[in-house]
């Protein structure tokens, strides 16, 4: 997918009471914004700022639809998509209200996984993908660490990659074990870091989808022992 550089946020994805808040600190007045831009990206160098609204891509008008009676990522989401199905490598332009004035950015991305990350704000353990977005809760990261976090990372590409969705079952998971391997050696990480990982928490973590922590660990640990041997 095109990698832009664009941060994008959408008010409706804070609670009610906080879309006030959030927008004055974010400091944009349409419902969908930018929220940050990545230094040095395309996006970037074309002069896009964090605090505009989006206005439309490509010729494209964002659509802006009632807002949502709870928190809810619907309208971010539909315009991400709107970028993840142009051509990776074409110019895009990019029209955005700044100021009180419309302002109009091309610029040509660069290609990327079509994979999205981002970090949930909750107490609750959360690493999960929808076959378009890997989410991980703050307390994960938090709790567990950098090397838990390319573990779960890893896990959940996986399942992108082998275009699993949301069809989970015990056969997918192991599928997406053995590959979460290859993609941390990809990475540079030592993939004894998972069978490790799942041996110090898994039964603090539980098993629901999956094979017995045990039968996982032994899984792991088997696709390494094919690995090495090649």
């Amino acid at each position: 997918m095109p990698a832009t550089g664009l941060v994008i946020v959408a008010i409706d994805q804070y609670p009610p009471a906080l879309r006030a808040q959030a927008r004055a600190e974010l400091g944009f007045v349409f419902p969908v914004g930018v929220e940050a831009v990545v230094p040095g990206s395309a996006a970037d160098r074309a002069g896009l700022r964090a605090g505009d609204g989006l206005l439309a891509i490509n010729d494209q008008v964002v659509a802006f639809m009632p807002h949502a009676p709870a928190a809810s990522s619907a309208v971010r989401d539909q315009v991400e998509r709107q970028i993840i199905v142009l051509p990776s490598g074409a110019p895009i332009t990019i029209a955005a209200a700044r100021a009180g004035r419309s302002v109009t950015k091309t610029f040509e991305p660069s290609a990327a996984c079509r994979a999205r990350f981002e970090v949930v704000p909750t107490d609750k353990l959360i690493a999960r993908s929808d076959g378009e977005t890997i989410q991980l809760s703050s307390a994960y990261i938090e709790r567990f660490g950098d090397d838990a976090v390319a573990v779960a990372f890893a896990h959940e590409l996986a399942h992108l990659v082998l275009q699993h969705g949301l069809k989970a079952n015990k056969q997918t998971e192991r599928e997406a074990d053995r590959l979460s391997l290859h993609l941390l050696v990809s990475a540079d990480y030592d993939p004894a870091i998972a069978p490790h990982f799942w041996r110090e928490h898994g039964a603090s973590l539980g098993s629901r989808g999956h094979d017995s922590v045990n039968k996982r660990i032994k899984l792991l640990e088997a696709e390494i022992a094919a690995m090495n041997a090649r």
